[in-house]
């Protein structure tokens, strides 16, 4: 049989390696994608509700800027942007306010 047989037998200790890599491959990528909530189609949608209209029609300027507000606080507190973006949308945001009120 000779040193190939006893690595590529199916009862052979390579081919249990193997089959132990690809299982734990597996079962790694299942878990990512259910913690990251690809798993789950609805996990997104139900979460991010940013693209929904609010109920009750359009809203006025103040209360836009201050959703506008709370998701730049939200992006910075996750790391999403650093502090002078941070600053530079916060200025940018009552730039928008103000002509909006005026």
């Amino acid at each position: 049989m000779g040193w190939m047989g006893w690595i590529w037998d199916l009862n052979g200790p390579l081919w249990v390696v193997l089959m132990g890599l690809c299982l734990i491959a597996i079962v790694m990528g299942v878990v990512l994608m259910i913690r990251s909530g690809h798993g789950d189609p609805g996990a997104a949608a139900s979460t991010d509700r940013s693209h929904q209209p609010e109920p009750g029609g359009p809203k006025s300027s103040s209360s836009t800027a201050s959703e506008a507000i709370r998701m730049l606080d939200e992006r910075y507190a996750r790391g999403d942007i650093t502090r002078d973006e941070y600053v530079q949308a916060l200025e940018d945001i009552s730039v928008s306010a103000r002509r909006a009120l005026s």
